[in-house]
């Protein structure tokens, strides 16, 4: 953290005069490796975003009495169950691609946090 805020005062001292930096092939690899791991995390964080809407969804709908449309209750449960099972299955096929090495781990505590049976 230092080093950042010791960074960030040169820039901001030397705002006026270019600055040169060299990045290595080493670098490049690193970056790209970064680049590359952002835009899985942000695929799998796209499907959780989805099935964490349905879940407001269900949660935050009042209910009118007598039911304005009687199937529309029924339709947020398949909604969000539906969402909920593509976030798994993406997650398990994400995680069993990407970090292979806590597949097993991470596949136990799905099994005890989710029911794979309706």
């Amino acid at each position: 953290m230092n080093k950042l805020i010791k960074l960030q005062i040169f820039y901001d001292q030397n705002k006026n005069n270019t600055v040169e930096v060299s990045v290595t092939n080493q670098d490049r690899k690193i970056m790209d490796k970064f680049a590359e791991f952002r835009h899985k995390a942000y695929a799998a964080y796209s499907i959780f975003d989805i099935e964490n809407q349905a879940f407001d969804l269900l949660m935050n709908q009042k209910p009118h009495f007598p039911p304005r449309a009687p199937d529309a209750g029924n339709k947020l449960i398949l909604d969000y169950v539906s969402d909920a099972k593509v976030f798994l299955d993406s997650t398990r096929n994400w995680i069993k691609k990407n970090v292979p090495d806590y597949f097993d781990e991470w596949d136990g505590i799905r099994k005890d946090l989710y029911s794979t049976r309706l």
